[in-house]
């Protein structure tokens, strides 16, 4: 009967860990290492709590920390990957209009609210070195090194 816990228990973690996953990529794409141990550390927690059973039910142990890990690991490639797509989008929109991106276009190629590309293209104005012109519609950034 501990594996019907069990499998709750990792279910209700599993649905947990999506909703976290969908507000983290929300707000932030680059944090992935912090869901990966979250998630690597509960299953650890978890082997610890149902430590009887291990003995007597021994695959299931195994075949849960390697779910686990392997649940863990999708989540921080995916994350990486997101990191990735928003670098490609930038570094094609510079490419396409001169260096310059205005915040709306890149809001609408990235999916990503206005703070957070504003965030994103101020941190990219820090390393590539440009400006940022303020418009009654809209503010775009010129790279001059890109």
């Amino acid at each position: 009967m501990d594996w019907i816990l069990y499998v709750l228990l990792t279910v209700i973690f599993y649905i947990i860990s999506l909703i976290k996953l969908k507000t983290q990529t929300e707000k932030d794409r680059i944090r992935a290492t912090r869901i990966f141990l979250t998630a690597t550390g509960f299953f650890l927690i978890f082997e610890y709590v149902f430590l009887p059973s291990i003995f007597t039910q021994f695959i299931f142990h195994v075949f849960g920390l390697i779910l686990s890990i392997s649940y863990s690991l999708s989540i921080y490639f995916y994350l990486k990957s997101r990191k990735t797509k928003l670098e490609i989008i930038f570094e094609k929109m510079l490419k396409e209009n001169q260096g310059q991106i205005s915040v709306l276009s890149f809001m609408q190629a990235t999916h990503l609210s206005r703070r957070e590309v504003e965030k994103y293209l101020n941190k990219k104005l820090e390393k590539l070195k440009g400006s940022r012109t303020k418009t009654p519609g809209n503010i775009y950034y010129e790279f001059i090194k890109w």
